[in-house]
């Protein structure tokens, strides 16, 4: 197709597509969404993205200077706390997440926003496992647009937590309970969350829209 399968199905058949995608969705999830697939849907739309948001794109010379201020903070003299812009923390991100995850995505562009972290970008659905999709998979291309977003956290030194409860692909916002499941899928791991690799001196970190802030553990 010259464009997504989804957009041009939206377009032509309106409202009756929305049931067959929700219908889709229930019996994909139907073990899941017991607790009330209508309120989780509701509480975890997208929320609008802020026009003054600067969205953060990879780069080796941002990767570069990433790395001067990781090397910064992981020096016995170093300062005790460093920040990133979003173009330094994209670039982390598409070098540092979880190598199963990473390949699942493409075009990967990072948001920050106070205690937030969203990367949108391409799923490629033939390595996510369009199995996982189930009717779902017949009406999506082999690329289509993905938004993660969540809080992130210090997991361990060398680690970045991030828990994303929030999951859409495309135009589709999944339930937040089913979304411990997508990762797992994405990461190969069972613990629901994504992990970013950092330097060990970092002992916390703090997201805020002009940047990231990693701080120096205390020993």
């Amino acid at each position: 197709m010259k464009r997504g399968c989804l957009s041009g199905f939206f377009e032509t058949v309106g409202c009756a597509t929305v049931l067959v995608v929700a219908a889709a969705a229930a019996w994909i999830f139907r073990a899941e969404l017991t607790a009330g697939y209508r309120g989780a849907v509701a509480e975890f739309q997208s929320p609008a993205v802020d026009s003054a948001v600067v969205a953060g794109i990879p780069s080796s010379a941002a990767l570069e200077s990433a790395e001067r201020r990781e090397a910064a903070i992981g020096s016995p003299n170093g300062p005790s706390f460093v920040v990133f812009s979003a173009d330094e923390m994209a670039s982390l991100v598409d070098a540092r997440l979880d190598s199963v995850a990473r390949r699942a995505l493409d075009s990967i562009r990072v948001t920050i926003e106070p205690d937030r972290l969203t990367v949108a970008g391409q799923l490629l659905t033939d390595v996510f496992g369009r199995d996982l999709l189930g009717p779902l998979a017949r009406v999506i291309d082999r690329r289509e647009p993905i938004r993660l977003s969540g809080p992130v956290r210090v997991r361990t030194p060398g680690v970045l937590e991030w828990q994303v409860d929030r999951f859409s692909v495309h135009s589709f916002p999944f339930p937040r309970v089913a979304i411990p499941g997508l990762i797992n899928r994405m990461s190969g791991k069972s613990e629901g969350v994504l992990r970013i690799s950092v330097p060990s001196a970092v002992g916390d970190v703090r997201l805020r829209s002009e940047g990231v802030t990693f701080y120096r553990r205390d020993d």
